[in-house]
């Protein structure tokens, strides 16, 4: 194999050229539908059978398709490199019939066809570039193998943010310096299959013209156990029920003053707050700061299909800056791999983000590892930041050194867009021989 400055030369023939800034998103967008409605679909297979080997005799086909179909979902990073890890379109035909003939259900024949229309996407994508899959693969290694880096996503781009804020202040009304999630998350004592969490919110330096839209907070998430109807989804940190006048969900020590009046909906597992403050301040901005807890745990992450966990910031009102903490007790944070992306809010976007992938905004989120407990739990965002999250800690009664921290934080978060901390509690080997 000759390597050349556009790509590479097989056996002497024309080299593959690298591909081009919109092929390359096209490639890339392709790779992430392929990999989470795969992702998606292996769930759907018995557990004993997640392994290449394990799962080639379950479904009556060769090992390396299995396994190349593994790899395709593992890890974070998918983009085009998933169309080189990907088996072709034959042996995914295969993968495809095998498991719709071996699972039999509703549920895994919608999964099915929704591969089955992702793989017909990658048959035009390879007319479309490379006229064979084998040319196209080519070109996707070569254009892997170029050392500049690709062109920065809009969302990279923190002009373009800040123009973004500009408009939608002038649009919505409201706004605020910064706001700032801190979310904690540890198994039940005595009920390992479970989870609690907590969620404490501010609106940092929050203002307002008279007109604008209304401050309403919504909490909702991934799917609860069951809720009675004659309770509320939510309560406050003293097991209150968010319902009706909820004062109590205010911090107060950390609100400035006059407080707000708060007045909670339940609507099923979503609670509505709305948050009913004086007219605009005539000098200065206000801190509103409000946290709240389940009325019922969650089921285990790692019992989910597929087994991710996730937890999302959704800018409903402009900010200058966005803080989205995380922290995850240890015994969480040993069995996962954590990951975040930037998602354009869709009211019909599923669990797990995998059902998302046509949502996703290239770039705009990343993630950062604060370690155990609270030694790097400040930020310039909020002076009062460690603080607020300590004293969380203490209302619940949860020791912070039991847990591990993680943060996205970014200037000017993009309006109306989800930042999403995902945790992959994905338990199948990587080399497929389990």
């Amino acid at each position: 194999m000759t390597r050349t400055s556009s790509g590479k030369s097989v056996g002497g023939g024309e080299p593959a050229t690298v591909l081009t800034a919109s092929e390359r998103a096209a490639a890339a967008e392709l790779g992430r539908r392929l990999a989470t409605e795969l992702r998606s679909l292996l769930a759907h297979v018995p557990a004993e059978h997640q392994g290449a080997s394990a799962m080639g005799r379950f479904l009556r086909i060769d090992r390396n398709t299995c396994q190349r179909v593994i790899a395709s979902t593992a890890g974070d990073d998918h983009d085009e490199a998933v169309l080189v890890r990907l088996p072709g379109i034959e042996g995914l035909g295969q993968f495809l019939d095998a498991v719709e003939t071996r699972l039999k259900n509703g549920a895994v024949g919608e999964q099915v066809a929704a591969v089955r229309a992702a793989v017909r996407a990658l048959e035009r994508l390879i007319d479309r570039l490379g006229g064979s899959q084998r040319r196209l693969r080519q070109r996707l290694e070569a254009d892997l193998e170029r050392s500049a880096d690709p062109a920065a996503a809009p969302s990279d781009s923190p002009a373009k943010r800040q123009a973004l804020f500009r408009a939608a202040a002038e649009v919505v009304g409201r706004w605020s310096e910064a706001v700032v999630s801190v979310v904690m998350i540890r198994p039940v004592p005595g009920q390992p299959d479970l989870t609690e969490a907590v969620r404490t919110r501010a609106y940092v330096g929050h203002t307002w013209r008279p007109g604008a839209v209304p401050l309403e907070i919504g909490e909702s998430s991934v799917p609860q156990l069951a809720v009675r109807r004659d309770e509320a989804a939510h309560q406050t940190l003293e097991h209150r029920p968010a319902r009706g006048h909820t004062p109590d969900l205010l911090l107060n020590e950390f609100c400035t003053k006059p407080w707000p009046r708060m007045t909670s909906r339940a609507l099923g597992d979503r609670t509505v707050h709305v948050v009913d403050a004086d007219e605009p301040p005539q000098e200065g901005v206000c801190d509103i700061v409000l946290s709240v807890r389940r009325s019922t745990p969650d089921r285990h992450p790692a019992l989910a299909k597929p087994p991710v966990g996730e937890v999302s910031l959704l800018v409903t009102f402009p900010a200058r800056r966005l803080v989205l903490d995380v922290f995850l007790h240890k015994d969480l944070a040993d069995r996962c791999t954590p990951s975040c992306e930037l998602h354009l809010y869709s009211p019909a976007g599923g669990p797990g983000g995998l059902a998302r992938w046509s949502t996703r905004l290239p770039g705009g989120a990343s993630m950062e590892p604060l370690g155990a407990g609270l030694r790097r739990a400040a930020s310039t965002a909020y002076a009062r930041h460690e603080e607020l999250t300590a004293h969380v800690f203490e209302r619940v009664g949860w020791n912070p050194a039991e847990f591990v921290g993680y943060r996205c934080d970014t200037a000017y978060p993009v309006w109306r867009a989800g930042y999403f901390m995902l945790f992959d509690f994905g338990t199948a080997p990587a080399n497929g021989d389990a």
